[in-house]
């Protein structure tokens, strides 16, 4: 829907992409990736490393950036990842402690997404979880705290994927 683009919109490309790119862990050896995808970096940032089964490229980048602003993946459907990961607060939100779609308080803060590429992990709360595949599943699954209140829906957000032809689109791309 045109209401959904102009909220993704808000995110420049280019900030997208060093956000996506910024949850990659570094590594400076990782010349498949250089060839496969023109990375749009500062001459002094390095080129993150990626996982050799899902190489980056641009369709991949904007379907990232359509995820990241996706409110139908919060139980309520009345939250994405854009909602505490601001752009214009570093990709944080700026509190004292998170709040989730439940409105519960969380005992830390909203991370800011910026530089993650070069921190060895993506989490606070689970030192063990380090790709970026892996670290989605925590603030849509999670329960202790709520984040997105995903728990238990994961046929519901495949339905809903298959359902949008836009994202089937996509993800078949």
């Amino acid at each position: 829907p045109q209401n959904q683009m102009n909220l993704r919109s808000r995110c420049p490309k280019r900030i997208c992409v060093w956000l996506i790119i910024s949850l990659i862990n570094f590594s400076p050896d990782n010349t498949e990736a250089q060839i496969n995808y023109i990375w749009d970096l500062p001459p002094w940032a390095p080129i993150p490393r990626v996982p050799e089964d899902n190489l980056m490229s641009g369709v991949k980048v904007d379907l990232g950036r359509n995820l990241f602003y996706e409110k139908r993946l919060s139980i309520s459907q009345s939250m994405s990842c854009g909602s505490c990961h601001k752009q214009e607060n570093a990709f944080a939100d700026g509190r004292r402690k998170a709040v989730g779609v439940t409105g519960e308080s969380h005992s830390r803060n909203t991370p800011t997404l910026t530089n993650v590429a070069y921190s060895p992990i993506l989490t606070w709360a689970d030192p063990n979880t380090i790709s970026l595949e892996d670290y989605l599943l925590i603030p849509l699954f999670s329960e202790n705290p709520v984040e997105m209140g995903m728990k238990g829906q994961r046929n519901r957000i495949v339905e809903m994927l298959a359902k949008d032809r836009d994202y089937r689109l996509s993800f078949q791309d």
